[in-house]
């Protein structure tokens, strides 16, 4: 049978205390000193009617935590420890205010109000379920999740979306500097982002590239050129890959727009960016497959008459064809043929066509998908004189040691440029008969593209450096 503990004024100072069935403290005090516990087992403790708990040592819970017209106050070594078997909840008429709170429970604690944490959240088994509910940290308090254990903040609230968001965990007036730090322990990093508040949410964003994490970052302030890091957990991934094809997304009030980022398969798995310039809201999301893996598009002259385009593909999605054009200036293009596409390939496919030309002139191609999608690769140029120049970079993708062959150059020599996905030349070179050792460790993870100039011709191929 369950007793029931009305508690008037109490000091608890020896070293642990038991108490089993309900505690209700009802319009008294309870003093737990410094070193001292007090573990409730097998019930819950209730804090009602103008009662109030003072606690500076630990107080242990097996179930649920009420709190109604009552006060808690929280030492700097204290602890409001929830260690039960089955989920325990905080149940409260108004937002208690609570200095350390524990979640010590692989079942989980649920909230049904609004949570207020002046030092720190910490979260050693289990999650913390907002359950729809807010909980602020204000500017002082910090929150210590286990994201490579999946021990985190979550809101289990069915029906959560961009239009429905569910509850946060606020951080208020967090500054920060030129190095790369997390911001009260929310799972962001930032760098010269100024001054700083941030609400974290638990839903996935409406169209974020092909899939969303299950949180997105709220972030006021006003960075200059600011580097953001996010972490996340796997339970926060969904059905997505943990792969480079995850990458930092910004809404910008109507859709979600892609920043280019690296992701790093670390314990916890991270997504960087720099070159940020504006802030709410952010995530992290699966870039799309695109329609077409372009190995190579390259051009020479056959003869006096006559271009030859060669160009391979890596992969296929729903890919109808290639439209070829050609420009005298690299602006104005005019389809001068069409290549039938495989459709849907996962294997490297060589193409190739002839286009009567005897000027110099700019090739491009214009990939079109099933439905009527379409996109454009890079132009290569072709000059009037003859020019049998052929050129491979291998092995690609890999983490950044390449060979750059060019065969066919006689006695002449070439040049080669590198640069990433923004247009900025990051490397460049002079390219001979013999192979050329490219050394690129120091550059970042992503796609590149590597210009190869001959005289008046010019070769385009992408390779890819991965970490």
């Amino acid at each position: 049978m369950k007793k029931a503990f009305l508690l008037l004024i109490t000091t608890i100072t020896s070293q642990c205390v038991w108490a089993q069935g309900i505690v209700l403290n009802s319009g008294a005090t309870i003093n737990v000193t410094s070193g001292t516990n007090l573990r409730v087992v097998n019930s819950f403790l209730a804090n009602k009617a103008g009662g109030s708990i003072n606690n500076d040592g630990t107080i242990y819970l097996d179930s649920t935590y009420q709190q109604s017209g009552a006060t808690y106050t929280g030492g700097a070594a204290s602890w409001l420890w929830f260690e039960g078997t089955s989920n325990q909840s905080i149940i409260a008429t108004s937002a208690p205010t609570i200095a350390r709170l524990k979640v010590d429970n692989a079942a989980g604690v649920t909230l049904t109000q609004d949570l207020n944490i002046s030092d720190v959240l910490m979260l050693t088994q289990g999650t913390l379920d907002l359950n729809s509910h807010n909980v602020d940290l204000g500017a002082t308090g910090v929150l210590l999740e286990g994201r490579a254990a999946n021990r985190t903040v979550v809101d289990n609230t069915s029906g959560l979306s961009q239009s429905n968001k569910g509850g946060y965990i606020r951080a208020s007036s967090r500054s920060t500097n030129s190095t790369l730090t997390e911001v009260a322990g929310m799972g962001i990093h930032l760098a010269d982002a100024g001054t700083v508040s941030i609400d974290r949410y638990h839903y996935q964003g409406t169209s974020v590239g092909s899939g969303g994490i299950k949180k997105v970052y709220e972030v006021s302030g006003t960075p200059t050129n600011a580097q953001m890091r996010i972490e996340f957990s796997a339970n926060e991934l969904g059905t997505m890959a943990n792969t480079n094809a995850l990458q930092l997304y910004h809404f910008n009030g109507s859709t979600w727009d892609k920043h280019t980022s690296t992701w790093n398969n670390a314990l916890p798995s991270f997504v960087d960016g720099t070159g940020i310039n504006s802030f709410s809201p952010w995530t992290v999301g699966e870039e799309p497959p695109l329609p077409i893996q372009l190995l190579r598009f390259e051009g020479n002259r056959k003869n006096p008459e006559i271009v030859t385009l060669n160009w391979k593909t890596a992969s296929e999605i729903n890919n109808n064809g290639f439209e070829v054009e050609m420009s005298a200036d690299n602006q104005r293009f005019e389809k001068v043929t069409f290549v039938k596409g495989a459709g849907n390939s996962n294997k490297s496919i060589d193409y190739q066509t002839n286009v009567p030309q005897a000027d110099a002139a700019y090739f491009r191609l214009k990939q079109i998908d099933a439905d009527g999608k379409f996109s454009y690769s890079h132009s290569v140029f072709v000059g009037t004189e003859r020019q049998t120049l052929a050129a491979s970079i291998y092995p690609n993708p890999n983490k950044g040691n390449f060979t750059l062959l060019c065969n066919g150059l006689d006695q002449s020599t070439g040049s080669y440029e590198i640069s990433n996905a923004l247009g900025q030349m990051v490397a460049s070179g002079v390219v001979r008969a013999s192979s050329e050792n490219l050394i690129l460790n120091n550059l970042p993870a992503g796609m590149y593209f590597v210009k190869i100039a001959v005289g008046e011709t010019i070769t385009l191929q992408k390779m890819e450096i991965t970490k």
